[in-house]
């Protein structure tokens, strides 16, 4: 699965003259409280161009070859040994136990 490149929505407070991104100014609850009792608020929103991150539960490409280095080892052994050829899962999740 490759990381693409997508748009993602952001938007951005404008407080006298300050750009202030929303994480940063709804993580800081005096400055959010101070001016949303005033309406002082101005809001705009805006594209952002960045990149898919890789879940947490995929594996690095390393831990991928490996598995795969292995399972071709395997399957040739079992060939020149006139043995029967082992089932492999299809999947790259991390095996937890």
């Amino acid at each position: 699965m490759s990381r693409t490149f997508r748009n993602h929505l952001d938007g951005e407070y404008i407080i006298k003259g300050n750009i202030i991104p929303w994480k940063d100014f709804h993580k800081n609850r005096e400055l959010y409280q101070e001016f949303s009792n005033q309406g002082g608020l101005c809001y705009r929103y805006r594209i952002i161009k960045s990149r898919d991150f890789k879940p947490w539960n995929k594996p690095p490409k390393k831990f991928k070859q490996i598995n795969r280095r292995r399972e071709r080892s395997q399957i040739q052994t079992a060939i020149k040994s006139n043995r029967e050829i082992p089932f492999f899962k299809k999947t790259d999740e991390w095996e937890w136990s």
